[in-house]
């Protein structure tokens, strides 16, 4: 895959986007449980302006902890942004109100038929939060043979899950990786106090965000 860029390169390159990170999480709704971590988050962020994309695509929005940061990160730069979700229920109605007026296009649909539609020709960044297990990789590994895709970004990949075992074959590059945490989890103390589970509970330092680049030339 492409962007063998080393994780300890990767981490220093992070340190260029923590200012405007934290600017877009002071302007932001406070944490809402299930979301994705703060430093997971500027994970994704960093990958969209790195990688020169034009869209991102957000598959698994739930109450839009992940979707509001990215949209406050990209609001001003030639980023669209998509985030499909499959339901309209409690979590969609709270994730509408938090999003209300940001640079981000909300879509009811299956990720595996919207996707393929909007990616239209765009380099894009593809985000995987669901569907989970089996179903995210069949999503994922679709993705990454796209031309117009420059990488997947897969959630929930901590150490002894089933997910991990398949990323770690494509020298993925790891939220959970011992250097970045050190360097960027003071971003996540407000995630902790409404987490509902512990730092490395489950093996990893949180529920892990992991990247996997193409070599797609578009």
């Amino acid at each position: 895959m492409g962007y063998q860029v080393k994780q300890s390169d990767f981490n220093d390159a992070v340190n260029r986007y923590v200012r405007d990170y934290e600017r877009a999480m002071v302007n932001s709704s406070p944490y809402e449980y299930k979301g994705m971590m703060h430093s997971e988050i500027l994970m994704i962020c960093t990958l969209a302006i790195e990688l020169g994309v034009e869209q991102i695509i957000e598959s698994g929005r739930a109450r839009g902890q992940s979707t509001e940061l990215i949209a406050r990160f990209i609001d001003g730069r030639s980023i669209e942004f998509h985030s499909i979700d499959c339901n309209e229920n409690e979590d969609s109605v709270i994730a509408e109100k938090r999003l209300t007026g940001l640079p981000v296009k909300l879509h009811y649909a299956e990720s595996f038929e919207l996707f393929p539609l909007l990616i239209n020709k765009k380099k894009t960044l593809a985000v995987i939060d669901g569907p989970k297990g089996a179903r995210m990789w069949k999503l994922g590994g679709y993705l990454l043979e796209h031309p117009y895709i420059k990488g997947v970004c897969f959630h929930d990949c901590y150490k002894g899950s089933p997910m991990r075992k398949i990323v770690d074959k494509h020298n993925p590059l790891l939220s959970d990786d011992v250097d970045y945490v050190k360097r960027y989890k003071h971003l996540d103390n407000e995630c902790w106090a409404g987490a509902g589970f512990k730092p490395y509970e489950y093996g990893s330092y949180a529920g892990t965000l992991a990247f996997i680049g193409t070599d797609h030339n578009v």
